[in-house]
């Protein structure tokens, strides 16, 4: 199977950290088991002895009037954290925003 590029921007569109969680276990999913699922990431960055790959997902809604204080749209971002030697999954991170 495999994954076009920004399908998986979309496929965490409906996600959420336990859905990731249980997609993705930690500790025993890798590079690999990610990338097929979910495609290549927006971002990929280093920090210490980690990889993270970030898939975000941006949905805009049309609202002719845009009142004040009113959340338009949402961004989702899944952040998987990588052992750079193994490449086994260490941590999942999840976040989601209104507005």
């Amino acid at each position: 199977m495999s994954v076009a590029p920004g399908e998986g921007v979309q496929k965490i569109s409906d996600a959420s950290q336990e859905s990731l969680q249980k997609q993705f276990e930690v500790g025993v999913a890798t590079r690999n088991d990610v990338v097929l699922q979910l495609g290549i990431p927006s971002r990929k960055s280093d920090a210490g002895d980690f990889e993270i790959w970030s898939y975000q997902y941006t949905k805009r809604a049309s609202v002719g009037i845009v009142f004040v204080g009113v959340p338009v749209g949402s961004t989702k971002t899944a952040s998987f954290y990588f052992d750079k030697n193994s490449g086994i999954l260490k941590k999942i991170e999840f976040e989601s925003h209104q507005g």
